[in-house]
C-alpha cells in the first residue's frame, strides 16, 4: 500500500477509477453504469455483473479521499426493483429500495451522486413521484434522474402515467423541471417496452434528448381516451366511461 501511495497522483487516480468506475456505458448516455442489489447486495455492473472494488477505499484516509468521488460521481446508479410474475420472486419498489441503498451509503456519500435512475415495478403513482423528487433535492450533486417503467400501454393507462407526472412536478418543489426522454412524449415504437423519463436541472440534459411537453402529451392521450370512448358508442357498447377529477385521479364509472 505504501507504494500505491508514493506514485504520481494521476497514475494513482487511473488505478482507483479502474476499481471504482463501471466499465460498462450505458446505451443511452454512454456514462458508467453501476446496479447495487444485482447480486447478493454487491455493488456490480450490468456486464456479467462484475463487481467494483469500493475495499480499497478502506484501506487509508487518503486513497478514502481521493477515490470516495470517484465512486459515487462518475457512475450512473441504476436501482431497479424485480419483478418476476412467473416465479416467487418477492416483487420490491424502486423507490424503496432506492431509499434503502442512499440510507446505506450515508447522507455525505450520497450527496455525491450525479446520476440516479429509479425503476419499479409498474406504473408510479403522483405520491410515488412526488417522493422521489423530495428524495433527489435532498441530494446535492444530482443533475438527472430518471424514473420509471413506463412500458406500452392503453392510452387511459398512460394518460394515467402523465397525469401521475404532472400532478407530482405541480405538488413537489423540485429543482429538476427539465423532462425529457430518449423517446418524444412517451410513443413508445414497436420493439422497445420500457422508456424512462429523465427530470434534469437546468443544463444537465444529454444531447441526445427529446423534450417531453407533458401539456400537450396529455392532451393527446385524453383525445384518444375519449375518441375510443366515442367508439364505443357508435357500437352500442355498454363500457365504462373515464372521469377525470380535478386531482389527476381517473375514476371508471
Amino acid at each position: 500500500m505504501t507504494g500505491l501511495l508514493t506514485i504520481p497522483t494521476e497514475i494513482r487516480l487511473m488505478i482507483l477509477e479502474n476499481l471504482l468506475v463501471s466499465t460498462y456505458l450505458s446505451a443511452e448516455t454512454r456514462h458508467p453504469e453501476v446496479w447495487p442489489f444485482a447480486k447478493d447486495d454487491y455493488l456490480a455492473t450490468r456486464d456479467e455483473l462484475q463487481p467494483l472494488f469500493p475495499q480499497i477505499l478502506r484501506t487509508c484516509k487518503q486513497l478514502y479521499a481521493e477515490g470516495i468521488r470517484l465512486l459515487y460521481s462518475k457512475n450512473r446508479f441504476c436501482i431497479y426493483a424485480p419483478t418476476t410474475a412467473d416465479d416467487n420472486t418477492i416483487q420490491f419498489d424502486g423507490l424503496s429500495q432506492t431509499q434503502r441503498f442512499l440510507r446505506g451509503i450515508g447522507t455525505s456519500n450520497a450527496g455525491l451522486i450525479r446520476r440516479l435512475t429509479i425503476g419499479g415495478g409498474g406504473m408510479l403513482q403522483a405520491g410515488q413521484l412526488q417522493e422521489s423528487f423530495v428524495l433527489a433535492n435532498g441530494l446535492n450533486e444530482l443533475a438527472v434522474v430518471s424514473l420509471g417503467p413506463r412500458c406500452k400501454a392503453p392510452y387511459s393507462y398512460m394518460l394515467q402515467y402523465y397525469l401521475n407526472v404532472e400532478a407530482a412536478v405541480k405538488n413537489s418543489s423540485t429543482g429538476l423541471t427539465e423532462t425529457s426522454s430518449a423517446i418524444p412524449n412517451g410513443f413508445v415504437p414497436e420493439g422497445i417496452s420500457i422508456i424512462y423519463l429523465r427530470f434534469h436541472r437546468e443544463g444537465a440534459r444529454y444531447k441526445d434528448e427529446l423534450e417531453v411537453n407533458l401539456g400537450g402529451t396529455i392532451s393527446y392521450f385524453r383525445e384518444q381516451v375519449r375518441e375510443q370512448e366515442r367508439e364505443w358508442k357508435k357500437q352500442g357498447w355498454n363500457l365504462p366511461m373515464m372521469v377525470e377529477s380535478t386531482n389527476g385521479v381517473l375514476a371508471f364509472v
